[in-house]
């Protein structure tokens, strides 16, 4: 697994205390490496894919799509769409029309 770098001189440091702590250790986890060379993980501990994080994400990108096309559409004062809302603005504020 490849770490940032600070993250890895952690791990190291605390896998040096670890060693110096227990003499042991060093040598009984290189006989479970050796036991579990090759063995394939259980089904328990493989993680898979969620499809259903990428649903609810896009779920949450088009509500606030929504949210921010009807807030726009009601900042514009009732304008269409296409029409900028200065030149909606200007009609509306031009005398003798309907």
């Amino acid at each position: 697994m490849i770490l940032p770098r600070r993250q890895q001189a952690i791990l190291d440091e605390m896998e040096r205390a670890l060693g110096a702590a227990d003499s042991q250790l060093r040598s009984s986890y290189a006989a479970f490496a050796r036991r579990s060379e090759g063995a394939p993980f259980p089904a328990a501990e493989v993680i898979a894919t969620r499809p259903v994080r990428f649903l609810v994400l896009g779920l949450v990108i088009l509500l606030v799509l929504g949210f921010l096309a009807f807030g726009i559409s009601d900042v514009s004062g009732g304008c269409p769409t296409a029409v900028w809302h200065g030149v909606c603005a200007a009609n509306a504020a031009t005398p003798g029309r309907a």
